[in-house]
């Protein structure tokens, strides 16, 4: 009884720690808009993920609204959503994500601990109806993954059939 009890406010402490709950993707709101300096953003839930397996999403990013050239990897896809306003303006979204090694044998506690960094980068690309990219805009996310490193050597289940 104890037990099953213990359990449970473990769920409800989880459940209300931390997290975003917004209706957008993977929890942000659809709408994001930075309080401090009014950035806005549409980042909608079914937004497709680009994975990358470096950095170099954030040079591509450099290229959203700084330079007179996009980057033909931001360029939409067919499968990128988008959202149509009176005028025949799209505006496309996408994310693209990559995972960075940030170190390890960080001590809390006298255990050891990898640290792995999840970068986000979400972007909305709008486009005319002659197909002219005419702004691109980017907001980019980090966050830090820890997770503890065994002390225990690798060893194999052993089974026994009789």
């Amino acid at each position: 009884m104890f037990k099953n009890i213990a359990l449970f406010g473990l769920f409800v402490m989880l459940i209300g720690c931390g997290g975003r709950y917004g209706k957008g993707y993977d929890g942000w709101d659809e709408n994001y808009v930075d309080a401090g300096t009014g950035f806005t953003m549409w980042l909608p839930k079914k937004m497709k993920e680009r994975h990358y397996g470096s950095s170099i999403v954030g040079k591509y990013a450099e290229t959203c609204g700084r330079s007179p050239v996009l980057d033909v990897n931001l360029l939409p896809d067919a499968q990128d959503v988008y959202k149509e306003d009176a005028d025949g303006l799209r505006t496309y979204a996408f994310a693209g994500k990559y995972y960075a090694d940030g170190g390890s044998d960080m001590t809390c506690d006298g255990k050891r601990f990898n640290r792995t960094i999840r970068h986000d980068y979400f972007f909305n690309i709008m486009i005319n109806q002659k197909g002219q990219v005419l702004d691109c805009k980017y907001f980019h996310s980090r966050e830090s993954i820890y997770s503890p490193i065994s002390e225990e050597p690798f060893r194999l289940p052993i089974i026994i059939i009789q």
